[in-house]
């Protein structure tokens, strides 16, 4: 019975919360600050990760309890604990209150603008699930949408241990862009491995979306985040130019697992258990930390404007 609950929380899309520590490692970055304020505020930062957890959690239970009806169509969604009944939906909707309640409670510690924000990814989970908006169904918009909860993430962790600097756009941008390509490829993936008649069912966005304008789509916000990437470097940090190969590397290994048959980029557990992806982000990851503390002299002639003597 425990577990039916963990699933409904779904426990397991806890993972998509690395990107508020990356919102926290960028911010120490920009603000030049001491590791040791990391160390003095660690259990502000364990606090601020339980409350988004908390406040994640709720929006899936929401999800699960506004797709009843539809995820009967989706051959493995069927068997999540609300569509085979192994939890009520009032036993369900006051797990939801009492995963929401507890998110906030935990927010309040952190400041007030860590808490406007967790109230934004609150927000964000209403006008995607809930008529009578409901962007889920809307075609272009639901990925749209659904990838700003990234940037709400990475804004969340931003602000853990500041109240007074914004973050660059640019790297909002990159990371909104990203989520919309891996947001897309997911529905790329749905979109090749359910029925035909049950797709529209499952989803009613469906309806307007083709393999081919999917495609389109996810390159459209590949390129977004190879250009806002470019903007990124060329205004904070050149050396980083030499890890965009890593990235491209990265993406297009992404759109590859996502083009097969049966892709695991459905779901967010299974795709953790990629080692060859996990591996490319981890040596990105430390080419990232090298190019950071590192001045490499020669690239500025990617970057000057004057013509180059002879």
């Amino acid at each position: 019975m425990l577990l039916d609950y963990f699933k409904l929380a779904r426990i397991d899309y806890w993972f998509k919360n690395i990107f508020v520590l990356v919102g926290l490692f960028f911010f120490i970055i920009f603000s030049k600050s001491e590791n040791m304020i990391v160390f003095h505020n660690f259990y502000l930062i364990i606090i601020a990760l339980i409350s988004i957890c908390l406040i994640c959690s709720s929006n899936y239970v929401m999800n699960e309890i506004v797709d009843l009806k539809t995820d009967k169509f989706h051959s493995i969604k069927k068997s999540r604990p609300l569509v085979s009944k192994k939890i009520s939906i009032g036993t369900a909707k006051i797990f939801y209150v009492i995963l929401l309640c507890f998110g906030l409670t935990f927010g309040l510690f952190i400041n007030k603008v860590f808490f406007f924000f967790l109230l934004m990814l609150i927000f964000s989970g209403f006008i995607y699930n809930l008529e009578p908006i409901k962007v889920k169904n809307i075609t272009y918009l639901d990925v749209i949408f659904e990838s700003f909860n990234i940037v709400i993430r990475f804004i969340l962790g931003w602000f853990i241990l500041n109240t007074n600097y914004l973050p660059p756009l640019s790297i909002l941008i990159i990371f909104w862009c990203s989520g919309g390509f891996l947001m897309t490829m997911k529905r790329y993936a749905e979109y090749e491995f359910l029925p035909k008649k049950n797709l529209i069912n499952y989803r009613i966005s469906f309806k307007n979306y083709t393999k081919n304008n999917l495609l389109l789509m996810g390159i459209i916000y590949l390129l977004l985040v190879i250009f806002f990437l470019g903007v990124f470097i060329v205004k904070y940090k050149h050396e980083l130019i030499l890890a965009t190969p890593l990235i491209i590397v990265i993406f297009i290994y992404y759109l590859n697992i996502s083009l097969k048959k049966n892709s695991k980029v459905q779901f967010a557990e299974t795709i953790i258990s990629d080692l060859n992806l996990l591996a490319m982000i981890a040596i990105f990851f430390i080419f990232f930390l090298y190019l950071l503390n590192t001045k490499i002299n020669f690239l500025k002639i990617f970057f000057e404007v004057e013509l180059i003597k002879f």
